[in-house]
């Protein structure tokens, strides 16, 4: 069951009971003309989407991953690995680039 929308105006009258009621697990559209643009959910509410969206994401990204790679798990597992690596020494290298002396002519 969706929320009632509420308009901008009612819902910063309202505010403080609102903050309330989603904290508490509520969820309160806000919006125009009868038409939600937003929702205010409690921040254990939030968390939790968030959670399962990146969660979501992960599995997707691997499965993506499987098939576009002819190898095995293990070997993808040891690709992204050595990626990772790289990835992580990158910003020392540019570091290091940037922090050596410039030669005058």
């Amino acid at each position: 069951m969706s929320p009632k929308v509420l308009n901008v105006s009612e819902a910063r009258r309202r505010l403080p009971g609102l903050v309330r009621e989603s904290a508490q697990g509520g969820a309160v559209a806000i919006g125009a003309r009868g038409q939600a643009t937003a929702v205010l959910i409690g921040i254990e509410a939030y968390e939790s989407l968030r959670a399962r969206a990146a969660q979501s994401a992960g599995k997707a990204s691997w499965d993506h991953l499987k098939l576009k790679f002819a190898g095995t798990d293990e070997e993808l597992e040891a690709e992204l690995r050595a990626v990772r690596q790289e990835l992580v020494a990158m910003p020392a290298q540019r570091l290091a680039r940037k922090s050596k002396p410039v030669s005058k002519r």
